[in-house]
C-alpha cells in the first residue's frame, strides 16, 4: 500500500508541474476576444464577447441588423440568424461581424464554427477592415457550410496590418445567393444560419521588447530518467521540455 501512495503523490506533484506549465505557455499568448455564447448571452442585436473586448453582430441582407437568436432545439443549440423572423430577408452581401481591439497583439489567428440549415445560406467569405467601411477579402477565405457544426475557420492567420490595432473589423459575407440544399436563399424565406466559438488570438508583446531589447530565450529544463521518471516521459526521447521563460 505504501508504494501505491508514493506513485500517488509522485503523480499529484507531476500533475500540478504539469498544469504550472500549460498556464506558463497560455500566458505567453494573448486573446483578442472570444465569443463562446450560450442561450444567456443572445437574444439582442449586440452580443458581447464572453473573453475579452469585442461584439458580434448580423445582418441577412447587408443592410438591416438582425437580432442573434438562441436556438432551443437540442439538436442546435447555437446563435443563430432566423430566416421565418428576419427583417427584410436573405440576401447576397449578409453577414456576421466581429468587431474587437486588437492592442498590443501581433500574429493574430481566427476561428470560428458554422453551420447552415438546408434553407440557410451555404458559401461565406471573410473579409476584414480597421474602420468598418473599406473592406478587404482575405484570399481563400470562401468556405461552404453544411446542416452539422464543423470548424470552418480554424487558426486562419489573419494580415499584419490588422496587428496592434484599437479597432478590427472581421466581417463573414454570404457570398452566394444559394442555400445549402442548393436553392435560392433570397427574400423573405425560412432557414437559420449559426456561428459560435469565435477565438480571435495573438502573440502579446513582452517587456523586453517594449524596451527594444530582445526577449530572453526559453529555458531548458532536463530530467534524468533515474531521478525522475514520471517527469522525463512527459518529454521527448531525450526528457527534455521547454519552460516559456
Amino acid at each position: 500500500m505504501r508504494f501505491m501512495f508514493g506513485n500517488k503523490s509522485k503523480i499529484a506533484a507531476a500533475v500540478l508541474v504539469l498544469v504550472s506549465m500549460l498556464q506558463a505557455r497560455a500566458d505567453c499568448a494573448g486573446s483578442a476576444a472570444q465569443f463562446i455564447l450560450s442561450e444567456d448571452n443572445c437574444g439582442a442585436k449586440i452580443v458581447e464577447a464572453t473573453s475579452g473586448v469585442g461584439t458580434l453582430t448580423a445582418s441577412a441582407d447587408g443592410i438591416n441588423m438582425e437580432e442573434i437568436r438562441w436556438d432551443d432545439d437540442p439538436l442546435h443549440l447555437n446563435p443563430r440568424m432566423q430566416g421565418k423572423k428576419l427583417s427584410t430577408g436573405w440576401d447576397k452581401g449578409g453577414y456576421w461581424l466581429i468587431k474587437f481591439s486588437s492592442a498590443g497583439l501581433d500574429n493574430l489567428t481566427f476561428s470560428a464554427d458554422m453551420y447552415s440549415s438546408g434553407k440557410g445560406p451555404a458559401e461565406f467569405i471573410m473579409k476584414y477592415s480597421v474602420n468598418g467601411i473599406d473592406f478587404i477579402e482575405l484570399p481563400e477565405s470562401s468556405v461552404k457550410l453544411s446542416e452539422k457544426l464543423a470548424s470552418v475557420y480554424s487558426e486562419v492567420s489573419l494580415p499584419d496590418e490588422l496587428s496592434d490595432s484599437e479597432t478590427v473589423y472581421i466581417k463573414l459575407e454570404i457570398s452566394k445567393d444559394i442555400s445549402v440544399k442548393g436553392k435560392s436563399i433570397k427574400g423573405k424565406k425560412d432557414g437559420s444560419t449559426y456561428i459560435n466559438n469565435i477565438i480571435i488570438t495573438g502573440d502579446g508583446e513582452t517587456e523586453d521588447k517594449e524596451d527594444g531589447k530582445q526577449p530572453e530565450p526559453e529555458k531548458i529544463r532536463y530530467f534524468k530518467w533515474s531521478s525522475d521518471k514520471i517527469l522525463s516521459e512527459w518529454g521527448k526521447k531525450t526528457g527534455k521540455y521547454i519552460v516559456p521563460g
